[in-house]
């Protein structure tokens, strides 16, 4: 008589404590996630590139998975990209937690200009230029 399949039991049947502050980790990887971020909001490789202080190059490295930026760089991309380094590097989201530092750097500053002036003329960033004399 073959096996019967079981339902799986309710892990908080179990008694299994459930995190409220954490969704599960996403499969997807590192280069993926920049990748999607990145397009969501409308910018270029080297609008990344630029605003973070590396090449195009590195960028499209970045997101074919072939390397990580170090820290100092992803502490920019996250806060370009409006999110946390720690969801950049595991997928992980947490709730609640404080927004990401304001932009610093002059390049950071007129990113984050950009973004507004394209979003308040419902255009997409790389249509966007900012001249600084």
């Amino acid at each position: 008589m073959p096996c019967k399949p079981q339902p799986a039991p309710d892990i908080r049947a179990l008694g299994v404590p459930v995190s409220k502050a954490r969704e599960p980790v996403s499969k997807q990887s590192f280069g993926v996630r920049l990748t999607e971020l990145r397009k969501s909001r409308g910018l270029s490789q080297r609008d990344i590139a630029t605003a973070v202080g590396v090449t195009a190059a590195c960028v499209c490295g970045w997101e074919l998975d072939r390397s990580k930026p170090r820290y100092p760089a992803m502490e920019k991309l996250a806060a370009l990209l409006e999110t946390h380094v720690i969801y950049l590097l595991t997928g992980e989201k947490f709730h609640g937690q404080p927004a990401p530092p304001r932009p610093r750097t002059r390049s950071e500053l007129i990113m984050q200009a950009r973004r507004d002036v394209a979003q308040a003329l419902g255009v997409e960033v790389r249509q966007v230029r900012i001249i600084v004399g």
